[in-house]
């Protein structure tokens, strides 16, 4: 099994030799190779397709084209549904701290305003230093929670389709 990306005005995505000399830290080309089977090397996952991307394909293309930015588009598959373990997941936040939601990265939004997913070591409130936020304490922070704001819509649960 092959996973290979593709650049329409370039061809595959791999560094020529002079770029190989200048980025010796990076791998020398996106494309890997699988032997699939369950007595080989198993099945192709979205994992392997994240640790692709992460690894080989984004260090190779901001070598090539620094001054790019790079969109990835895959085709109908299972990989679609794939996140980073600490990705941004609305539906993944609960509306209070704490509980059994995961701990989510840092953002960045708007005018370069950082945001910490989870409440700091110094916290005034030491039952939740170093837990996760919840989306009210995150909006707050935004300056934008308005009250009554639900965690999920009852509407959009019984399938209303209608954004009005």
């Amino acid at each position: 099994m092959v996973s290979e990306f593709i650049i329409e005005a370039y061809g595959r995505l791999r560094l020529d030799a002079q770029a190989i000399e200048n980025y010796p830290n990076i791998p020398h080309e996106a494309c890997v190779y699988l032997i699939p089977g369950k007595n080989q090397e198993g099945y192709w996952t979205m994992n392997h397709l994240l640790e692709q991307v992460k690894l080989k394909a984004i260090p190779i293309f901001e070598a090539l084209f620094p001054t790019y930015i790079a969109i990835f588009a895959f085709d109908n598959s299972s990989n679609h549904a794939v996140f980073l373990p600490d990705a941004l997941i609305a539906s993944k936040k609960n509306l209070f701290p704490g509980g059994k939601q995961l701990a989510m990265r840092s953002t960045t939004w708007g005018d370069n305003n950082q945001q910490d997913m989870c409440f700091p070591n110094d916290y005034f409130n030491e039952e939740l230093r170093r837990k996760p936020k919840g989306m009210k304490q995150v909006l707050l922070e935004r300056g934008k929670w308005k009250n009554g704001l639900r965690a999920d819509c009852q509407l959009c649960k019984n399938g209303n389709k209608d954004p009005n």
